[in-house]
């Protein structure tokens, strides 16, 4: 496998980068509610979701239960459930 080197460069201020837009039509949210959905989701993915609060969300990766990784998302608590992107 061939190895590019990119020097290193400086952070630039947010206020002299261009603004960029992008399309997330790939994107969807998904919910679940219910009693159990606490314990599913714990048991789903990498974030602790028992010390979630409302005005929290975290980056998190959805596994199978070998522990391999299907997909990365950013999860928040939706009323008596979670959502996710």
């Amino acid at each position: 496998m061939a190895f590019t080197p990119f020097p290193p460069r400086q952070p630039t201020a947010s206020a002299r980068l261009p603004l960029t837009l992008m399309t997330l039509d790939d994107w969807a949210l998904a919910t679940i509610t219910g009693a159990d959905s606490e314990k599913y989701m714990q048991g789903q993915v990498t974030a602790d979701v028992s010390q979630m609060t409302e005005d929290q969300h975290l980056l998190a990766a959805h596994c199978d239960a070998k522990g391999k990784m299907w997909s990365n998302l950013r999860l928040f608590r939706d009323g008596d459930g979670f959502a996710w992107i």
